[in-house]
């Protein structure tokens, strides 16, 4: 994985997953498989990342559509409430 240095990420709207903040990237990751918004078929790589602004957990995985990355992290002053943003590798 590369580090991303800076993103411009405009506005858009997504379901938070509902989880614990202590839940694990695998629950995670099996919230969005169930909703069907990823088809995982391999987990790759679990570890932390870093923007130039914040820190995420990342999840490389192979899909049916070729590798993709996953970036969670808790929603601030929320609990059971989690951010992610599907990437794919190019």
């Amino acid at each position: 994985m590369r580090r991303v240095e800076t993103e411009s990420v405009p506005s858009y709207l997504f379901q938070p997953i509902e989880l614990p903040t202590n839940a694990t990237p695998d629950q995670c990751i099996a919230v969005l498989t169930k909703r069907g918004e990823i088809h995982v078929q391999t987990v790759l790589e679990t570890r932390p990342a870093h923007t130039a602004y914040e820190s995420f957990t990342a999840v490389r995985f192979e899909s049916d559509a070729g590798q993709k990355i996953v970036l969670l992290q808790p929603l601030p002053k929320s609990t059971n409430r989690w951010y992610y943003r599907i990437y794919d590798i190019k």
